[in-house]
């Protein structure tokens, strides 16, 4: 009977061991949890970091009348970097480079002018009478005329409000690196352009207005449209403050 009584209470102890050593095995190390706490803390860090990223851009845009102006003015609370966030900002063309970049363009169109000429003179016929000759000078009769002058007008209007649409540039603009925009900066539409191109004769028919009154020097009123840009706040074109678009420096 001796033997007996200290075995009793083991016997229902020894099927417990072996679980308490399973869950004391699978029990996870104090660096494992360490290293778990670290993870959570620096991805927290993370999210705040971009949440607070996030609010810096918000309040850091550029003001949408700067742009509207064409001045590329920013706000002195930007941060030095935005990560992959980028802001592109449009510069006015300066006065400068619009006066350059039209002397070029008009060497352009009279080239395009004349290659155009060239096309519809065997619609014309041929004006030289044999007793007079090829040497003398001869006006082309008023039909005529006025067939050319609208044809003219046609061909020009065709080239500028393609080249003005869907982003295109003349090439006068690529080589002075310009681009013609809306005040809003998007692309111009035909609309737009064609309504761009009918306010640039503007110019042209108040110089020959003043022409056919105040004789040859009336032809300088030509450039009103060009000399607008003196007295308009953002150095503007007439045209371009008529048809509400702008010429920018192109990256």
């Amino acid at each position: 009977v001796i033997p007996v009584i200290p075995v009793i209470p083991v016997i229902p102890v020894i099927p417990v061991i072996p679980v308490i050593r399973a869950v004391f095995r699978h029990r996870p190390s104090r660096a494992t949890r360490k290293s778990g706490r670290g993870h959570r803390a620096t991805a927290g860090g993370r999210a705040g970091t971009c949440r607070a990223a996030r609010r810096r851009v918000a309040h850091t845009r550029p003001d949408s009348a700067a742009l509207i102006r064409g001045r590329s003015h920013s706000s002195p609370q930007m941060p030095a970097n935005t990560g992959s966030i980028g802001l592109f900002l449009t510069t006015a063309a300066s006065l400068r480079r619009r006066w350059g970049a039209l002397v070029y363009e008009m060497l352009l169109i009279a080239a395009v002018m004349l290659v155009a000429g060239f096309a519809v003179l065997p619609l014309l016929g041929a004006p030289l009478s044999a007793e007079r000759g090829a040497s003398s000078l001869q006006i082309l009769p008023p039909a005529t005329r006025a067939f050319l002058f609208v044809y003219y007008i046609a061909v020009l209007g065709a080239y500028c409000v393609y080249f003005w649409t869907r982003g295109r540039r003349t090439l006068g603009m690529k080589t002075w690196r310009l681009r013609l925009e809306a005040r809003d900066g998007q692309p111009l539409d035909a609309r737009d352009a064609f309504k761009r191109y009918v306010f640039v004769w503007i110019g042209p028919a108040l110089g020959l207005a003043v022409y056919l009154s105040l004789g040859r020097w009336g032809l300088l009123a030509g450039f009103a449209n060009y000399a607008w840009a003196w007295l308009d706040r953002d150095k503007l074109f007439l045209h371009d403050r008529l048809a509400d678009t702008r010429i920018v420096r192109a990256s």
